[in-house]
């Protein structure tokens, strides 16, 4: 019975761990021929020409030495997980609110429940980017 008990608790705690990742990625559409990360084009609001939607992506705000390091950083894990998807660009669909998250991080005017009032990375690591993976017909 001990055996089961703890056997019972490992599995929910891996569950647990998995349901915890701090990527996510929803899948759309079928990805395209795969690209360098560093050719992919980011687009701040929907291109005029047509495309498809492959999936959506999250990342938290990777570290950096200031806020434009920090930027480039979750850019960077951002358009290498839509080449991963065989997207050939990105959209970023919170950049209004990711600066806002992030200045209100940044400045200590916004804190969460029990953190402290000294400034760690790990207060950043709530603030999200989100993009979706495309590709672009052309």
């Amino acid at each position: 019975m001990c055996r089961l008990t703890r056997l019972v608790a490992c599995l929910l705690t891996l569950l647990f761990l998995v349901s915890c990742s701090s990527h996510s990625t929803q899948r759309e559409a079928q990805p395209g021929l795969f690209l360098s990360s560093n050719n992919l084009p980011v687009f701040m609001s929907s291109p005029q020409v047509s495309f498809v939607l492959i999936t959506k992506i999250q990342v938290p705000v990777q570290e950096g030495f200031d806020q434009e390091a920090r930027l480039r950083n979750t850019l960077a894990v951002l358009t290498e997980m839509a080449a991963e998807v065989g997207a050939n660009a990105i959209i970023v669909t919170n950049a209004e609110e990711f600066a806002a998250a992030y200045n209100r991080v940044s400045t200590g005017t916004h804190f969460l429940a029990g953190a402290s009032f000294d400034l760690s990375p790990d207060a950043f690591k709530h603030v999200q980017l989100k993009a979706q993976a495309i590709y672009l017909n052309r």
